[in-house]
């Protein structure tokens, strides 16, 4: 499993092509090879673990991982491809070894530094991972009106960034 993964890392770094036979851009293939091997990771990490292992084996793991999530790893993939998020392959190094590490560890830190977003507040997203960091809004938001976009809905949504959430305020009670 783990040798697929950096097989998959490896071939991609150099350009990956889509079913299509259409070259990826590097920053987006090095992305897929990453979450390829992120998922394999996780699914290792999970049946290492947890007691009792939550599946009975990595590859029945691999196969229960939610179908949004998928959506919403391509839709970052399409992001990284139009510039809208920043994908950072030294940090995605980091994650799949805090991944990979102690249990006693949790990887989160690590694997946050993944992606950042580049749309500024006031701009156009279609999830979270879109919307740029400012010292002000250090977690800003993908709305459309009162609903959080994850980037995981079909169909996808289009939203605004915004600072902090709309929700609880008297235009989104």
């Amino acid at each position: 499993m783990k040798t697929r993964a950096l097989v998959l890392l490896f071939l991609c770094a150099g350009g990956c092509e889509t079913q299509e036979g259409e070259s990826l851009p590097d920053d987006v293939a090095t992305y897929d090879a990453y979450i390829t091997a992120y998922e394999i990771a996780d699914c290792e990490r999970r049946q290492r673990c947890e007691a009792p292992p939550p599946f009975d084996d990595v590859d029945a793991c691999l196969a229960a991982i939610d179908p949004a999530l998928r959506r919403t790893r391509q839709r970052i993939a399409e992001s990284v491809a139009v510039g809208n998020t920043h994908f950072d392959p030294s940090a995605a190094d980091g994650c799949l070894e805090a991944v990979r590490g102690a249990c006693s560890q949790r990887p989160d830190a690590a694997c946050n530094a993944v992606i950042d977003g580049n749309v500024a507040v006031g701009g156009a997203c279609v999830g979270h991972f879109e919307c740029a960091p400012t010292d002000a809004a250090p977690r800003p938001f993908c709305f459309a009106g009162c609903t959080g976009l994850l980037g995981g809905e079909e169909p996808a949504g289009m939203g605004e960034c915004v600072a902090a959430s709309p929700v609880g305020t008297p235009a989104c009670p």
